[in-house]
Order: C-alpha cells, then structure tokens, then sequence
C-alpha cells in the first residue's frame, strides 16, 4: 500500500485510512478486529475515529474509540502501537 508523509511532521501513513464509525455500533468486536486486522495486514495503518462515533445506539459512548483501543491492547502493545496512526476527531458538544 502507498504511503503518504503528513504535512509538517515525520510520520508516514497509509494512503487509504479506515473509517471506523461502525465499531462497536453496527459491527461487533469480532467483526471490528477482523476488519482492523485485515487492513494492517494489506498494510494500512491509518484509522479514523471520532468521540461520538456510535453514539447514536442507545447507552453507548465512544464505542470506536473503545473498539480500537481494546483491539491495539490486544495484538501486542506499544510496539505494535507505534506502527499504527490514529485521526481522532472531537465533536466539541
């Protein structure tokens, strides 16, 4: 997968980032890690998330940014973190 340098820093990222604002709403864990899994393994590791992101189920706050969070635990730490970008976007209300 191409990558890209963002503007005025030192990281390099992925090309195409990963949406994620369905995890955890309308996409189980399972099918979230799944998904998450597949795009590092294509070599992805620029993803997208928001504060509010499934939100609108009923009882659930920030359920991608949990998703994620549980899921980089999960596949191996801080090495494994570093290799990954993470967009995190606040809706400010």
């Amino acid at each position: 997968m191409l990558s890209v340098r963002l503007p005025n820093t030192n990281l390099d990222v992925s090309s195409l980032c990963l949406g994620t604002s369905e995890f955890g709403s309308s996409l189980d864990r399972a099918t979230s890690f799944a998904l998450l899994d597949e795009f590092v393994a294509a070599g992805g590791n620029f993803i997208d998330t928001a504060n509010i992101y499934g939100d609108w189920v009923p009882g659930t706050k920030s359920s991608s940014e949990k998703m994620i969070g549980a899921w980089l635990a999960e596949r191996g730490g801080r090495d494994f973190r570093e290799r990954i970008g993470i967009v995190l976007q606040d809706a400010g209300f």
